[in-house]
């Protein structure tokens, strides 16, 4: 008599089971340690364009306020005071030609000096965008009897 039970043999199903069971484990493995990697590669991605984004707002920001100190410097509201009291002064040379008290070319040198600073304050407001310029003009109206220049009394002359 044997002291030892029989042995029973292992089915093949159990050996195929537990060879899949570790290639699963392997692939688990694998695929952890590849997908880790690469989330590690997308968030270093995303930091660098969150820094970069960060850039351009704070460079952005940096140039309106340079833009804002750069209008302050044009002083486009003295300049549009200078325009509409040149306009006035070639109003009344005007007058004074028209009555006959003045020659021409007095109201030709009122008319050019409000032409120069028509011209001084379209090239300083020319750089800023219509945002910064807030209720200034971004061109003088030439039409506006206020800042025309005398325009409106050249037909009668």
């Amino acid at each position: 008599m044997n002291p030892y039970p029989p042995v029973r043999r292992r089915s093949p199903a159990v050996w195929l089971l537990s060879v899949a069971a570790i290639l699963l484990l392997a692939g688990v493995v694998v695929a952890a340690v590849l997908g880790f990697g690469h989330v590690g590669r997308l968030h270093d991605e995303a930091a660098s364009l969150r820094a970069a984004r960060n850039g351009d707002a704070s460079a952005a920001a940096a140039v309106m306020e340079k833009q804002k100190a750069d209008l302050r410097a044009a002083d486009l509201p003295g300049k549009l005071s200078d325009v509409r009291d040149a306009d006035a002064a070639a109003d009344a040379a005007f007058r004074r030609w028209d009555s006959g008290s003045v020659k021409f070319g007095v109201l030709d040198d009122a008319m050019d000096k409000c032409d120069d600073t028509v011209d001084a304050y379209n090239r300083a407001a020319a750089p800023f965008p219509d945002s910064l310029l807030g209720s200034m003009p971004k061109r003088i109206d030439l039409t506006e009897p206020s800042t025309d220049c005398g325009r409106n009394f050249t037909s009668r002359i």
